[in-house]
């Protein structure tokens, strides 16, 4: 049986066979929260795309598994090199913006700075988490008015039909 993050990472399984064999021992309770800040001050970006793939697929069961210090490391990895750790953290954030409601700014910041990012799939991570915290009724004045503005000028139809959706709730 493997029992850490490591052996995951370090095995034979697909990325996406690890992603959910680490967000399945999050569930279970195998493995704690608190392990994936053990390993991300080290992990290459393929690794890193795999620990937020698999914290997306385990907070979209449980919200509650991304604690403060996992909410920091997410908004962190807004900021990514990576577009796949970008987009990843993002739909993570989507899935947890209501418990953490009230330490949005760093994470709106960085997410509205992503809505110009090249990649498609970054844009429309990007607006999944923006409509979450929109949702979850995020104080600033502007904030509705902005997603308007970035709806109106995105290329992407899919994209625009995310924030469209947000903002007609």
């Amino acid at each position: 049986m493997i029992s850490s993050i490591s052996e995951i990472l370090a095995s034979k399984l697909t990325a996406k066979k690890k992603a959910k064999a680490i967000a399945d021992a999050l569930l279970s309770g195998t493995l704690k929260p608190e392990a994936l800040l053990e390993i991300s001050p080290t992990p290459t970006d393929a690794e890193l795309a795999i620990l937020m793939e698999s914290l997306e697929g385990a907070t979209r069961k449980n919200p509650a598994l991304a604690n403060d210090k996992l909410f920091t490391l997410l908004v962190e990895s807004l900021s990514h090199t990576a577009p796949r750790v970008q987009w990843e953290a993002a739909r993570t954030i989507s899935n947890v913006a209501s418990r953490h409601a009230e330490r949005l700014g760093p994470a709106v910041h960085t997410l509205l700075e992503n809505t110009t990012n090249d990649g498609t799939v970054v844009r429309w991570a990007t607006a999944q988490a923006l409509a979450a915290i929109l949702r979850v009724g995020y104080k600033d004045n502007n904030f509705r008015a902005r997603l308007k503005e970035i709806a109106a000028s995105e290329q992407d139809e899919g994209v625009r039909r995310v924030y469209d959706k947000a903002l007609l709730s």
